[in-house]
């Protein structure tokens, strides 16, 4: 959980993940939390697990970073090299909860492409008067790049069996290619996610079925949907389970699409922030509304069935 911007959320996040660690949650698995509680210079990692004396949650500190840095590939590499020394494991999932801008490069900061390409000087990200708490905004200057990040999973001795992303806009096609090989799925949003993020009390048993030694996505998934659609104080949320192995096959049946003949279309393409120029668009919608052989579009539904079960 890095950064501070969303501080009191994460608090509340904690809290969730405590309520779900029992007796068998998480049974044989081990859950460690990192995250930035007193400066953007340090870190914490610390332990929930489930005190059997007590009978109760219990939150252990297991190591502190004096020298954190959240957007030094190098110091993420190292915090989750410390996971695999703290918590040995056959699998390991990560779930990252921050502000999320897809592909967006950490050094254009808070200005969108289209903004510093007409200098535009005003704040594209800047949310609306009175606009609820969202995870896409904040943190400012302490973004790191999805290539940087992907690198840093990438570099570990194991291999990360899913990556959760907390945060707004991480389903994006882009952000999903560059994170192809680092590992097998990837739960994230299209668009934003509401500042509460992820239902953690509903959702982190399923990271730990079979006491421990299995998992079941689809069910965090529908956990999320679940609480978003019928129990938060505001009906907002959209989640999507991708799987890395059928993004060459996207990249391919796109590659197809971007060279045959388009047609022009007067329907308003779906976009997924409220940006008055907007740089997130819906990928279906785009080859609907803009690809003109039937052939193509059934092979990029089939592909986009795959890619998102």
């Amino acid at each position: 959980m890095p950064g501070r911007d969303l501080l009191k959320f994460y608090k509340q996040n904690i809290d969730g993940v405590l309520k779900a660690v029992d007796a068998n949650v998480p049974g044989d698995g081990r859950v460690l939390v990192c995250y930035q509680p007193n400066a953007h210079s340090q870190a914490e990692m610390y332990e929930a697990y489930f005190n059997a004396e007590k009978q109760a949650a219990a939150f252990a500190l297991l190591k502190s970073y004096d020298d954190f840095a959240a957007a030094d590939p190098a110091c993420v590499q190292r915090m989750l090299a410390d996971v695999e020394a703290l918590a040995p494991a056959q699998h390991y999932g990560i779930i990252v909860g921050c502000h999320g801008k897809a592909w967006v490069p950490a050094n254009q900061g808070a200005l969108s492409y289209s903004a510093r390409m007409s200098k535009e000087l005003e704040d594209l990200w800047t949310p609306a008067p009175g606009a609820l708490t969202t995870r896409s905004f904040g943190d400012t200057g302490r973004s790191i790049d999805i290539t940087d990040f992907a690198a840093a999973v990438k570099a570990q001795n194991y291999r990360t069996d899913y990556l959760l992303f907390d945060a707004c806009f991480m389903a994006n096609i882009e952000t999903l290619y560059d994170l192809r090989e680092c590992t097998d799925y990837v739960i994230a949003a299209p668009c934003e996610i509401m500042g509460q993020g992820f239902p953690y009390d509903r959702a982190m048993p399923w990271f730990f079925t079979d006491g421990g030694k299995g998992r079941d996505l689809t069910k965090v998934c529908e956990a999320f949907w679940n609480f978003y659609m019928n129990d938060a104080t505001t009906q907002s949320g959209c989640i999507s389970l991708a799987v890395m192995s059928e993004m060459e096959g996207m990249k391919e049946v796109m590659r197809r699409i971007n060279a045959a003949p388009k047609k022009s279309y007067a329907e308003e393409l779906q976009s997924y922030e409220g940006m008055s120029s907007h740089i997130f668009y819906d990928l279906g919608h785009w080859v609907e509304l803009a690809c003109g052989d039937a052939k193509l579009k059934e092979d990029f539904k089939a592909q986009l069935d795959k890619a998102f079960p």
